[in-house]
């Protein structure tokens, strides 16, 4: 059976493999399924590197969205609160370096203690609100038997994108993160050159010479001469108190 060249199907999270030509494999694979290949990896890089102070940023984003779609009686917003949980797990586990983040259902379900059905309609509302987007995978099996599958489906590559009202407030989140920063840096900045100041101004003047400690000799010997000055007063006193010749005169 000759093989048929198609153009890819293009839907949500296919837009980077548009007019691109593959060929069908007819393998027991999911449709709209791409080999992995540099194309995800440069998406990887654009799409989920960013500054790790944005991931709060992000974070609240999406919590406000939510907050701000939930109507009056209603349990959840559009987002819901597992899809919170989700995109929580994706900002943490997103590659710093590379920006890789490509964990399967099953091992998401694990981790957040979530069914895999739940994840599953999670990352169905991230993407259809525009937070998250997606790429199915596929790749050669190492060692195929003959007749046998060739290729086998692999966990989708996600990136992690905004929608333009969360990408506002996460500008206004970030600016004033960084406006709190400097305001901080300015304050330590000030101290430090207030320190250096005096630091310098202390090497300039002289020390103040040390009061000389006093002797314990010398106290003891002031302590005695007054002691004996007290005495010789108060003898002083009691001789012109009485007469020398132990008698008082005849009136």
């Amino acid at each position: 059976m000759k093989s048929k060249i198609t153009a890819p199907r293009t839907h949500a999270g296919k837009a980077l493999h548009a007019g691109r030509l593959r060929q069908r494999t007819h393998q027991r694979v999911r449709a709209g399924s791409f080999h992995h290949d540099p194309v995800i990896e440069s998406r990887w890089a654009s799409s989920n590197r960013f500054p790790r102070s944005e991931n709060n940023a992000r974070l609240r984003a999406a919590e406000a969205y939510e907050h701000f779609t939930k109507q009056p009686g209603a349990r959840n917003g559009k987002l819901g609160h597992i899809a919170i949980e989700v995109y929580r797990f994706f900002l943490r586990l997103r590659g710093k370096k590379d920006g890789r983040l490509d964990p399967s259902y099953s091992w998401i379900a694990q981790q957040i203690r979530r069914s895999r059905s739940a994840v599953g309609s999670a990352i169905a509302r991230l993407k259809a609100e525009g937070f998250l987007d997606s790429t199915r995978r596929t790749r050669p099996v190492d060692d195929p038997q003959p007749g046998g599958q060739y290729v086998e489906q692999i966990s989708n590559a996600y990136f992690l994108s905004l929608p333009a009202k969360a990408m506002k407030l996460v500008a206004r989140i970030t600016r004033k993160a960084v406006e709190a920063t400097q305001r901080s840096l300015t304050v330590v900045e000030r101290d430090a050159r207030q320190e250096r100041a005096d630091r310098q101004a202390s090497a300039i003047q002289p020390p103040a010479p040390a009061e000389p400690k006093p002797d314990a000799t010398w106290s003891l010997m002031d302590a005695l001469r007054s002691f004996g000055n007290s005495v010789d007063r108060r003898d002083a006193e009691a001789n012109r108190a009485s007469p020398q010749c132990g008698r008082n005169e005849t009136l």
